[in-house]
């Protein structure tokens, strides 16, 4: 199922996937198709083995409402781990993906403001031996056990042990939110996201 969440004239899409494959990864073209089957957005996108992870799209413009949307994954391109280079994915992935997230604060828009803004801030610390050139960020926006909004944020040149404090406001709809859900989204299999080391620059 295709979520849409309208926010001031503009559109944010969130698709929850699942991978249970525990050795088989995924990087994919999408489309997000009407009931015509008119491609109204696509896009690229991953998943990783052995789990579970939220495609957004976040402030798409349209003439109109989209509605009755469905996701279809194009150009799929299924690929076994290499058993040498990664002979224990668990290990694997929780070392690389070992973030700490800490003070995690959201602030609800002041009732009866002409523009509420959503308001988030917490700490985000970098516990694994890598120095990653942009981490991703999911932000899942929940009323009890459903999602109502969502949006995104990039973290570029996070260090290895390095913490950082965010702070970040965006417009809101007026929807309730009782919890807020931190999901850092990094494709660990893609070489391009680690930073060299030192002295690694240029060997």
């Amino acid at each position: 199922d295709v979520s849409v969440f309208a926010v001031r004239g503009k559109y944010d899409f969130l698709v929850s996937l699942e991978n249970p494959n525990l050795r088989h990864f995924n990087a994919f073209q999408y489309c997000l198709e009407n009931a015509a089957g008119e491609q109204i957005v696509c896009g690229n996108s991953f998943i990783l083995p052995n789990s579970q992870k939220y495609l957004l799209l976040i402030g798409q413009e349209f003439d109109k409402a989209p509605g009755n949307l469905r996701f279809v994954a194009t150009g799929l391109s299924w690929q076994r781990l290499n058993a040498h280079d990664v002979p224990d994915w668990a290990s694997y992935a929780s070392t690389r993906l070992n973030f700490q997230l800490e003070g995690v604060k959201y602030s609800a828009p002041e009732s009866g403001h002409k523009n509420p803004f959503h308001s988030l801030q917490f700490s985000i610390k970098n516990n694994s031996p890598y120095n990653f050139s942009s981490v991703p960020v999911n932000i899942i926006l929940w009323n009890g056990d459903r999602i109502v909004g969502a949006n995104y944020y990039h973290l570029d040149n996070l260090l290895s042990a390095e913490k950082r404090n965010v702070v970040l406001s965006w417009p809101s709809a007026g929807e309730k939110v009782t919890r807020v859900e931190v999901v850092p989204d990094l494709n660990i299999l893609d070489n391009n996201i680690y930073l060299p080391y030192r002295g690694e620059i240029g060997s």
